[in-house]
């Protein structure tokens, strides 16, 4: 009779268990990331009220729908708005944000991160399409480098307006790792505030970090503002650690918009400029050891990649090329510095 109850109760709680979905992901972890399969999906949305009002941080509906892996129709009733400060005016399709209702994620068994960030293609040209995948191979090189760092979804994403008044549009885009993720990846916490100062940021990753925007040509970021970078702290480092994104105004992306701001000693953003903390002897040996090894890797990773047009892919090669030759030449100097 023991043995009866016991297995009725196990079955009952088999049953309810079997009714409660398992949060055991989160919506942007069901994809792996930096696949070269892009991941396809449907917006419907007022897109002529997006575009009008890309100025205003306000959210508007939309429908985001998808075929899962298993074949299965999957459709989200979202929220969406414009965002990002200098694409916002000079992109016809700016980068977004998506809103997620968290109960509709719980229900459906992903964890309650409801908000993430896309980066569409800017405008939709070739050089647009090539613009995009260039900074998406960026996120994936320094994912190369550090976990501190952005994972990044390639996607092509079918933009329909539900008033029929603007053109359908098919757009590469760039689903980007909600910070939420990156704290649960890392087991550390986001620290927001609007300042900081190197002193405060963990040595070692901060200046990984600024050898690969030197790398990458990048001079579009700043620790005091903390300009396109978010600090987690994590339990293996004593101070914060920086985690850097937007690289388009980066020189090995090298988008038409893009200009050096006035206060720096550069013509344009192709020239290199290292803005970290100082870098120099056997450290910076040690650093250009660390990158050189990476080289094969990165490089092959480029040459095989899928999308990207010829033309750009040798450009991409090329100022790498620059920079991996140069620590070559210098990495048994003795007074070599960033």
């Amino acid at each position: 009779m023991k043995n009866l109850i016991a297995l009725c109760g196990a079955m009952i709680f088999m049953v309810i268990a079997a009714a409660q979905p398992i949060q055991n992901t989160s919506f942007f972890n069901q994809w792996s990331a930096f696949s070269e399969t892009p991941i396809s999906w449907t917006i419907k949305t007022d897109m002529k009220k997006l575009l009008k009002d890309r100025t205003k941080d306000v959210y508007q509906a939309a429908q985001l729908s998808y075929i899962s892996e298993d074949g299965t129709s999957v459709s989200w009733k979202i929220q969406l708005k414009t965002r990002g400060n200098t694409r916002k005016s000079v992109c016809v399709y700016p980068p977004i944000k998506i809103k997620f209702k968290k109960d509709d994620l719980k229900n459906r068994g992903f964890h309650p991160i409801n908000k993430i960030k896309i980066v569409n293609q800017c405008r939709s040209s070739d050089n647009g399409a090539d613009y995009l995948f260039k900074e998406y191979l960026t996120y994936w090189m320094y994912h190369q480098i550090t976990p501190y760092s952005f994972k990044a979804h390639l996607a092509q994403i079918r933009f329909i307006d539900i008033n029929g008044k603007t053109k359908e549009r098919l757009l590469n885009a760039i689903i980007l790792e909600p910070v939420k993720d990156i704290e649960q990846r890392l087991f550390g916490t986001e620290i927001e505030r609007e300042t900081s100062a190197m002193k405060h940021m963990a040595k070692d990753p901060l200046k990984r970090m600024s050898i690969f925007q030197y790398m990458i040509g990048n001079t579009d970021w700043g620790v005091s503002n903390l300009h396109n970078l978010k600090i987690i702290k994590v339990a293996e480092e004593r101070k914060v650690v920086p985690i850097p994104y937007d690289f388009d105004y980066a020189g090995i992306v090298n988008t038409d918009y893009a200009v050096p701001h006035e206060s720096f000693p550069i013509d344009k953003v192709t020239d290199r400029l290292y803005r970290g903390p100082e870098c120099k002897g056997g450290e910076a040996r040690a650093y250009m050891q660390f990158f050189l090894k990476k080289e094969a890797e990165i490089v092959h990773y480029l040459q095989t990649f899928p999308h990207l047009e010829s033309r750009s892919k040798k450009e991409m090669l090329d100022y790498l090329d620059g920079f991996f030759s140069y620590l070559r030449r210098r990495q048994d100097d003795r007074n070599v510095s960033f």
